[in-house]
């Protein structure tokens, strides 16, 4: 660790445990919906995700505990307590990245902003015990409101959305459905995460031209691709994924998206099969030099709306969601809840100035009634890519997804 700067994590073990986990449990989440979407764009937060079930972790029991660390990857964390400290001294850190810095703080800045926040509504007759309050709080800063599910349920979406809205710059909206609130709602989960930066090297807007991007061999669609030459970029070719990779620094160079483009005789499922936890780690280890690089890039824009109940049973969390089979009595004491749903909202905008993302995810829980020598190389991402969006100083990853038909709307 660099000397002078602030340690992320209290135990430096537990805390690289729990990034581990949360990279295997974002692709393994990713690799499940990409298979529902095989033909199009996905993207998601796994973070936003990972935080919201990480808050309900805290209120299980038995199987239900069981199967959630076992799905979460977080099965080497032995210490429950130390899991939550990690997972609340990354939160702590990432929201540190948004901070002015000393280089900053006294000229104008071009935009910059990282923000997450969390938060529990609760269903104003029920009792919650006052540990899940305090746990919920000290580890995720995720306060109890009490609203009413039984008697305004309108309200209650109204209030959890405009929220979220909020939180999320106007991006995020409506991440609760009327239909999903009734009157055995309980409680309501929910993360929120927005970002948004200027590129370390911004695209020139006159260089942005209509040109070809081959979604396959037989469909070809006219997008607007943007351009520049990025002097001493950080560039290879990976025999193992069979892909170029490329790294682009946002301002600061807190966060990177990486690019990961299959070689034209492969394939972006052929990619994602390949693709494995350690490469979101460890995927800047193949950057022995710098090249100058001629990128072509699209404009995009992805919207999604994802219900994740079924992907996370088929990943394991099967009791959570069986009513009269989850253990959840770490939340009023009793074994009367269950999950109901789990929804995750996901925005990414991505353009000549630089990225904007937000996610959303609410869960609401029921009561039962190799290098190349070259000093120039080019970057022609006019075919599907995969790319994320991560923290450089921890290697998590807060945004992931795929570009099969880039939108600009």
């Amino acid at each position: 660790m660099a000397s002078g700067k602030q340690a992320v994590f209290e135990d430096a073990d537990n805390g690289q445990l729990l990034v581990t986990a949360l990279s295997r449990f974002a692709l393994q989440l990713y690799k499940e919906q990409a298979k529902e979407k095989s033909n199009g764009n996905a993207f998601m937060s796994p973070f936003s995700i990972s935080a919201v079930l990480n808050m309900a972790l805290l209120g299980s029991r038995g199987t239900t505990w069981t199967e959630m660390k076992t799905t979460l990857f977080l099965d080497a964390l032995k210490d429950d307590t130390k899991l939550h400290q990690a997972f609340s001294d990354l939160i702590s850190h990432l929201k540190r990245c948004s901070r002015p810095t000393e280089v900053f703080r006294y000229k104008r800045e071009p935009f910059f902003q990282l923000h997450m926040a969390n938060r529990i509504y609760g269903e104003k007759s029920c009792k919650i015990l006052d540990e899940f309050q305090t746990s919920c709080k000290k580890y995720y800063d995720a306060g109890l409101l009490p609203v009413s599910f039984v008697n305004e349920p309108k309200k209650a979406v109204e209030e959890i959305n405009s929220w979220v809205l909020e939180q999320t710059n106007q991006k995020i909206k409506d991440i609760i459905s009327p239909d999903i609130i009734d009157a055995t709602t309980r409680l309501v989960l929910v993360n929120a995460i927005y970002f948004k930066s200027a590129w370390q090297a911004p695209f020139e807007k006159d260089d942005t031209k209509d040109d070809d991007f081959f979604v396959s061999p037989t469909e070809t669609l006219r997008i607007k691709m943007m351009f520049h030459k990025n002097k001493s970029a950080s560039y290879y070719e990976s025999s193992d994924l069979l892909c170029q990779v490329l790294k682009l620094p946002y301002l600061r160079g807190a966060l990177s998206m990486f690019i990961l483009l299959p070689y034209k005789a492969s394939s972006l499922e052929a990619l994602e099969k390949r693709l494995t936890a350690a490469h979101l780690g460890s995927i800047d280890s193949g950057f022995k030099q710098h090249f100058d690089v001629k990128l072509w890039l699209p404009k995009f824009k992805i919207e999604e709306t994802l219900e994740m109940s079924e992907v996370l049973k088929k990943m394991g969390m099967k009791s959570l969601f069986m009513e009269g089979s989850a253990d959840l009595s770490g939340i009023d004491g009793t074994r009367e809840l269950y999950a109901s749903k789990v929804v995750h909202k996901a925005f990414v905008d991505v353009n000549e100035a630089g990225t904007e993302a937000a996610a959303a995810t609410a869960m609401t829980i029921s009561s039962r009634c190799a290098i190349l020598d070259l000093e120039e190389v080019d970057f022609r991402a006019d075919r599907p890519f995969l790319f994320f969006i991560r923290e450089e100083r921890t290697k998590s990853v807060l945004f992931l997804g795929r570009v099969v038909r880039p939108e600009h709307f």
